[in-house]
C-alpha cells in the first residue's frame, strides 16, 4: 500500500505519517555526524544513507503533490457549495475569504503545509549527505596522499 493510500481518503493518519518522517529526520541528524567513526564504516554507509534519505524526500514530494491536488479539489468544492447555497454571485476574492471557513479545506491546507515543511527538511538532509560524501572523499584523498609521502623502512 502506498503512503498516499495510508493517509487518505481522510486526513486522520497525517499526524502518524508526519511523526514517522520526524523520527527519520532525527535519525538523519545522527547519521550525518562523522565524528568518532572509522573511515571504512563511514565510507561504506555513505551510499546507503544517501539513497535512503533521498527516497524519503521522493516520498514526501509525491505526498506533497497529492496533497496540493486534494487541497485544490477541496477549494473547488467549497466554492461550489458557497455558490449553490446562497445563489449569489461572488468575486474571486470573496469566494477565497468565505471558503476559509470550510473546516475540510483548512485541514487540507494545514496538512499540505506540514508535508511541505518535511519535504524541505529532507531536501536539506539530502544536501547534507552530498556534502558528507565530498568530505569523506577529501579525507580519504588526504590520507592516501600521506601514505605516498611516507618512507618505507624495512628491518634487515
Amino acid at each position: 500500500m502506498s503512503l498516499v493510500d495510508k493517509i487518505f481518503p481522510d486526513l486522520s493518519n497525517v499526524k502518524k505519517v508526519l511523526n514517522y518522517y520526524d523520527a527519520r529526520y532525527n535519525e538523519a541528524m545522527e547519521d550525518l555526524v562523522l565524528n568518532m567513526k572509522k573511515y571504512g564504516e563511514a565510507n561504506s554507509e555513505q551510499a546507503e544513507l544517501y539513497a535512503r534519505y533521498s527516497s524519503y524526500e521522493n516520498e514526501l514530494s509525491i505526498l506533497y503533490e497529492d496533497m496540493q491536488h486534494r487541497t485544490s479539489v477541496a477549494l473547488a468544492k467549497a466554492y461550489e457549495h458557497l455558490i449553490k447555497s446562497s445563489g449569489r454571485q461572488y468575486t474571486e476574492k470573496q469566494l477565497a475569504v468565505l471558503s476559509e471557513q470550510n473546516a475540510d479545506l483548512m485541514k487540507s491546507k494545514k496538512a499540505c503545509f506540514e508535508i511541505k515543511e518535511r519535504l524541505l527538511l529532507f531536501g536539506s538532509v539530502v544536501d547534507g549527505f552530498k556534502q558528507r560524501g565530498f568530505t569523506l572523499r577529501n579525507l580519504t584523498t588526504i590520507r592516501a596522499g600521506d601514505f605516498q609521502n611516507d618512507y618505507i623502512f624495512l628491518d634487515d
